[in-house]
């Protein structure tokens, strides 16, 4: 079987992309054929069986469909994530013209959302949006039933379309905690909180930052480790300028060290390693499931 898997891809900074390249690995292993349909960037890399054909930004349905008529694999399958590729008609156009090539298609959901607000000929809600891509798709994927499949059934997405497959996670086996503390620069002794990933309001780091006062007058060496970078839509704006503020006089004390940057696989493992805490706080109301 030949797949076509649409997404962002290494060495683009994005959990999808990592995702995908996760996903890539493990069904090469498995004997199906693969070619990577990524979105172009400034550092494509030259891999093998990868195409850097489209861009979020541009034409990308009629860049994909001459791509996938080109190609002429037996499944196509997107990566679906609402900053990518939007959350209005453009995919389900696309889905109706790789029905016509003969073509199966299926879309995982990373995010599956509740909203029945749209801008009319701008922007689906979510409901609007789900439903669509359930009525041209062949397969709907989603990592988990709470707030992702029942709530695509609510919408009135067909059932024998909607599959749960669990986010795939690699098995970690972690350096032991005073090494890793030593190779990322950190107090060895100090008891560390850890919150890692994309920072935007419905992480709920804020609740973390306004927390961490309060815990030290118990636990007076306690730090607060925030690792990823800030998500910069025009709606982030106003949040990340207050949690910044916020977090000032702890940076300043040395309470909370904010290392702004996407990290690697690598990095990441040792951080967990180095920690005490992982905290999530997570404030969202849509289903959506984190690597």
């Amino acid at each position: 079987m030949h797949v076509a898997l649409v997404s962002t891809y290494p060495p683009t900074k994005c959990g999808i992309a990592n995702y995908t390249k996760n996903l890539v690995t493990a069904l090469r292993l498995e004997g199906t054929t693969v070619t990577v349909l990524a979105e172009s960037s400034s550092n494509d890399a030259a891999e093998v069986d990868t195409r850097h054909c489209w861009n979020r930004k541009g034409s990308w349905g009629r860049d994909l469909l001459a791509e996938l008529e080109t190609l002429r694999p037996d499944v196509v399958h997107f990566q679906h994530e609402e900053a990518i590729l939007g959350q209005d008609g453009r995919l389900s156009m696309l889905l109706r013209g790789v029905r016509k090539l003969g073509i199966a298609s299926a879309v995982t959901l990373h995010s599956v959302y509740r909203g029945t607000l749209g801008v009319p000929g701008i922007r689906y809600s979510g409901q609007q949006f789900q439903r669509s891509i359930g009525e041209h798709a062949d397969l709907v994927i989603v990592h988990q039933i709470d707030g992702c499949e029942d709530r695509l059934l609510a919408q009135g997405v067909d059932r024998e379309k909607v599959v749960v497959i669990p986010h795939g996670t690699s098995m970690l086996t972690l350096e032991d905690k005073r090494a890793a503390r030593v190779e990322l620069g950190l107090n060895e002794d100090a008891p560390l909180i850890l919150a890692i990933g994309f920072i935007h309001k419905k992480k709920g780091l804020h609740t973390l930052v306004h927390a961490l006062p309060k815990l030290r007058l118990q636990v007076p060496t306690a730090q607060l480790l925030i690792a990823g970078s800030f998500r910069e839509r025009p709606w982030d704006i106003l949040y990340n300028r207050r949690l910044r503020r916020a977090m000032e006089p702890a940076i300043a004390n040395g309470s909370i060290d904010l290392r702004e940057e996407f990290h690697s696989s690598a990095t990441m493992n040792t951080m967990l390693a180095a920690a005490d805490l992982l905290a999530l706080p997570y404030q969202q109301k849509y289903g959506s499931a984190s690597g």
